[in-house]
């Protein structure tokens, strides 16, 4: 994966395009041209919208909170909805959050019938951002247990630490934390360009939801998006 990314996550090359954006600056939307890595933008995608996603699986789900920190290269995208289960799985011995992020090939959205935000199918899915990361962190609270489930991987998912497992009596969450591998899209820094999309992203989560009247609360950065102010 790492030797082909364009086969998974499309190009790691930086590209100039114009497109919507969400300008910080202003706190509007802009139609302008930007600079930005298309496989940075997708391994985002894939954390962002298996988090919204959550929302099709527990109705219940009422909260998405996105961070990203540009200073620290790090996102933050924290939802929730119902944990992931805290069990080892039957046929590959090992907890299902760490099936889910950390082993390939091993996926469970696979059913034509079951809405989707958009959501992958190859098996791959929120991992890619795993591979694509100096480091990434799993965090889950699975409530019918009374367990939280945490596990740290570094250097491109290559390394890992045995999963924490304690004794929880708080409600349902997942909260995914990682740095991505910079130099494997070529770049420097999250700069102003590739913040504004990934920001737009996010608003785009919190419009289509509103949209369906799914009352899910969209935050970036600690602000709740108020997607009325950006209608016509």
């Amino acid at each position: 994966i790492l030797e082909l990314p364009d086969t998974y996550v499309g190009s790691t090359e930086t590209h100039e395009e114009t497109r919507w954006v969400y300008d910080t600056s202003s706190s509007k939307m802009a139609h302008r041209k930007v600079a930005f890595n298309p496989g940075f933008y997708k391994i985002f995608d894939e954390i962002v919208v298996n988090a919204a996603d959550n929302k099709q699986r527990d109705p219940g789900m009422n909260k998405l909170d996105v961070t990203i920190d540009p200073a620290a290269n790090s996102i933050r995208v924290w939802n929730n909805g119902a944990g992931i289960p805290v069990v080892i799985h039957q046929e590959h011995q090992i907890y299902v959050p760490e099936l889910i992020f950390g082993h390939l090939l091993t996926g469970s959205n696979f059913d034509d019938d079951e809405q989707k935000t958009t959501g992958g199918r190859n098996g791959y899915g929120a991992k890619l951002a795993n591979i694509f990361s100096t480091s990434f962190t799993v965090e889950t609270v699975d409530s019918d247990r009374g367990l939280k489930f945490k596990q740290s991987y570094t250097n491109n998912m290559s390394n890992r630490s045995a999963p924490e497992i304690t004794k929880c009596s708080g409600s349902d969450y997942t909260c995914i934390t990682f740095q991505p591998d910079l130099a494997r899209f070529k770049m420097d820094s999250m700069d102003d360009d590739i913040v504004s999309l990934l920001s737009k992203r996010v608003h785009d989560i919190a419009g289509t939801n509103t949209a369906q009247g799914a009352r899910l609360n969209v935050f970036l950065n600690g602000s709740k998006i108020d997607i009325r102010n950006f209608e016509q």
